[in-house]
């Protein structure tokens, strides 16, 4: 019976040495897929973002398109208006009001226009931001992944340094006081 618990120890410290390996080389891989799993939805959310800054230009250039066209449309009502009082539509104040109209209708088409570009880059800003994100986290994954074999290393090499000690210490008390590879 004296015998059987220092065996008994030295297979408990190679079993435990066996789990905690195996469960820091899990945690590693489950660390690893919960951040690719992150750098998937960073990547996506880039994509997402690069398509909101597409569909911010082209609102704009079609929001600009329609704003020239209604500067037109503003300009030929300010000359039909002064053509049906008599004026002279070629000289004077109505050529100067035809003239601020289309500045202004101009003005107004090319500040909408910024205003889409302004909201692109932001969106852009964020997919930058998002697919850095994502790298970050691939970085991370495969760190973690790494951490975790480094870790199970370390298990097994503490592991074997506990059954070694107790694999001296039964030999020591099992009466012939020798250790393998000692005097």
């Amino acid at each position: 019976m004296c015998v059987a618990l220092p065996v008994i120890a030295v297979a408990a410290s190679v079993i435990s040495a066996g789990v905690a390996a195996y469960g820091a080389v899990q945690q590693g891989e489950a660390q690893q897929k919960a951040a690719d799993y992150q750098s998937a939805v960073s990547r996506n959310n880039a994509m997402i973002a690069e398509s909101n800054a597409k569909n911010a230009e082209m609102t704009g250039e079609t929001q600009a398109e329609n704003q020239l066209l209604a500067k037109g449309q503003r300009t030929a009502a300010v000359r039909a208006a002064g053509a049906a009082a008599g004026l002279d539509v070629n000289a004077g104040t109505n050529l100067a009001l035809q003239s601020d109209t289309e500045k202004l209708g101009t003005l107004d088409a090319l500040t909408t226009r910024n205003r889409a570009d302004q909201q692109a880059y932001g969106y852009r800003i964020q997919g930058t931001g998002d697919t850095a994100q994502a790298g970050l986290l691939t970085a991370e994954g495969s760190q973690a992944s790494t951490a975790g074999n480094i870790s199970a290393f370390g298990s097994v090499v503490g592991g074997a340094s506990s059954v070694s000690d107790k694999w001296i210490r039964y030999s020591m008390m099992s009466g012939n006081g020798q250790t393998t590879g000692a005097n």
